[in-house]
C-alpha cells in the first residue's frame, strides 16, 4: 500500500531533518576529536593509538574510528568543507571522500559538487581531481629531505555477515610481484580444476581471483610448515641460576626482569635450564603453559583481546590473571585473551587486570595512573533529536538529499 503524496513529502522532510541532525552531530564529534588529537589527550598506558581511544570512547567499530580520526586530522585544512559539515549540509561519507582527496585549493568546489551528488558520483568526480604539485623543498645542501614513506599496508578481517575482507596497498613494483604470484596461482588452480585443457587468454572459466588467493595461501602454508618437531622453532628457553643470586636470561640472549620472565612464562612452550657456577644442573621437560584445547576454548569465549576498545583478534596470548609463579592455575576461570601489546603492558606493570573472565563484563582493566578502562554507553537524548541538537548548541540542520540525476561528467571542472 503506497502512501499519499502528502505523507511521502512529510516523511522525506523528517528524514532530511534527521540526517541534518546526524551530520551536525558527527561534525561536533569530529571537532572534539580534533582537539583531542592536538592536545594528545588520548595518550595513556593501555591505549594503543588515537583510533583505539576513539573506539573505546564512542563504541564505534575500528574502521569507523579510523575514518573519524582521518577526518579530524584533515578537516582543519578545509574550511569550506568544515563549515558545510557543521551546518549539517554534508554527510560523513561525503566528508570522508573530500578529506581523503581534496587539497585546500579545491575545497569550495568540492563542497559545491558534494551538495548535488550522491556518494558514488562524488567519488567518481574526485577521481578526476589532480592536486597541484607540491612546492619544491628548500635546498638543504648535503642533507636532502627524505622521501615520503611508500604505501605499504595490509588490512583484513571479517564483516558483520561473517565474510572475510582484505585491502592491500603496496608500491607499484611490489604490487606487480603480488599480481604475478596471483596470476601463477590462478593458472595452477585452473590446472587442478581442469587438467585436460589450458586456460585461454583472458578467460579462466569458473576460476576466480579468490580461487587464486586461496591456492596461494595453501602453497604458502605448505612451504612455511615448521621442520622438525612442532613448536620447537617457537620454544622459549629461560636459564634460571640455581642459587637465585643472578638474573634469569633468555637462551643466547640478555638477562630479563622478573616481570618479563612472567610474561614469557604466561603463554609459551618453556624449558627451564637450572645452572650453578656456569654448569647445567638440571634441564626440565618442555612445558606448554596453555595446551591447544584450552587455547581454543578461551579464544572462542573471548573473541579477541579483552581490553576495552582493542580490536585485535589474531596472534592472541592467553594470560594467567593470577600468575603461574603465584600458583595461578591454567583453567578458564583464570585465563583471558590479550593482544601482545596489552599482555606486555600488563607484565611491565602498566595495566592491572582483575575480576572474573568468564563473564562479558567481569574483568576490570586499570592503568598505572589508576584510570579504569571501561565501556562508556551513549546517553539517549531526552528530547526529539532536533530539540536535543539545539540544546547541545548544534546549528539548525540544513541538509538536502542529492539530486539523484545522471551527471554530465563534462561539467566537472576542477580548474
Amino acid at each position: 500500500m503506497s502512501l499519499p503524496p502528502a505523507d511521502v513529502a512529510r516523511v522525506e522532510g523528517q528524514i532530511a531533518e534527521m540526517v541534518g541532525v546526524v551530520n551536525a552531530s558527527v561534525a561536533g564529534l569530529v571537532s572534539l576529536l580534533s582537539g583531542v588529537l592536538e592536545s594528545g589527550a588520548w595518550e595513556g598506558h593501555g591505549v594503543r593509538s588515537p583510533e583505539h581511544w576513539v573506539t573505546w570512547q564512542t563504541g564505534v567499530s575500528p574502521a569507523r574510528a579510523r575514518t573519524l580520526v582521518a577526518i579530524a586530522q584533515k578537516l582543519p585544512e578545509l574550511p569550506a568543507t568544515r563549515a558545510a559539515f557543521e551546518q549539517g549540509e554534508l554527510t560523513e561519507d561525503q566528508v570522508r571522500l573530500i578529506c581523503a582527496t581534496v587539497d585546500p585549493a579545491h575545497d569550495e568546489r568540492a563542497v559545491e559538487y558534494a551538495r548535488l551528488m550522491m556518494v558514488p558520483q562524488l567519488a567518481r568526480a574526485l577521481r578526476a581531481l589532480t592536486p597541484p604539485p607540491a612546492p619544491p623543498a628548500p635546498d638543504k645542501g648535503d642533507d636532502p629531505e627524505p622521501p615520503p614513506p611508500e604505501p605499504r599496508d595490509v588490512l583484513f578481517g571479517f564483516n558483520d555477515a561473517g565474510d572475510f575482507w582484505m585491502r592491500v596497498e603496496l608500491p607499484g613494483d611490489e604490487g606487480a610481484l603480488v599480481q604475478r604470484a596471483l596470476e601463477r596461482a590462478r593458472d595452477a588452480a585452473f590446472k587442478l580444476r581442469h587438467p585436460e585443457k589450458d586456460p585461454e587468454p583472458g578467460s579462466y572459466d569458473d576460476v576466480t581471483w579468490a580461487d587464486a588467493l586461496l591456492r596461494l595461501s595453501d602453497a604458502g602454508l605448505d612451504d612455511m610448515a615448521p621442520k622438525g618437531r612442532p613448536g620447537e622453532r617457537h620454544q622459549v628457553l629461560i636459564h634460571l641460576p640455581a642459587d637465585g643470586l643472578a638474573a634469569a636470561y633468555l637462551h643466547l640472549g640478555p638477562s630479563i626482569s622478573d616481570s618479563i620472565r612472567r610474561y614469557h612464562e604466561c603463554d609459551a612452550t618453556v624449558r627451564y635450564v637450572l645452572e650453578q657456577d656456569g654448569k647445567i644442573v638440571a634441564l626440565s621437560r618442555k612445558q606448554d603453559t596453555v595446551d591447544d584445547k584450552t587455547r581454543v576454548l578461551i579464544e572462542d569465549r573471548d573473541g579477541g583481546c579483552r581490553v576495552p576498545g582493542c580490536s585485535q583478534r589474531r596472534w592472541l596470548h592467553i594470560h594467567h590473571i593470577q600468575h603461574r609463579g603465584d600458583q595461578g592455575e591454567t583453567v578458564p576461570e583464570n585465563l583471558c585473551c590479550l593482544c601482545p601489546h596489552h599482555h606486555r603492558e600488563h607484565h611491565r606493570g602498566l595495566l592491572r587486570i582483575s575480576g572474573d573472565p568468564t563473564t562479558a563484563d567481569g574483568l576490570t582493566f586499570t592503568t598505572a595512573s589508576g584510570r579504569v578502562l571501561g565501556r562508556l554507553s551513549p546517553r539517549p537524548p531526552e528530547r526529539p533529536p532536533p530539540e536535543a541538537a539545539r540544546r547541545l548548541g548544534l546549528p539548525e540542520p540544513t541538509w538536502q538529499h542529492p539530486l539523484g540525476e545522471r551527471v554530465n561528467w563534462r561539467w566537472i571542472d576542477w580548474n
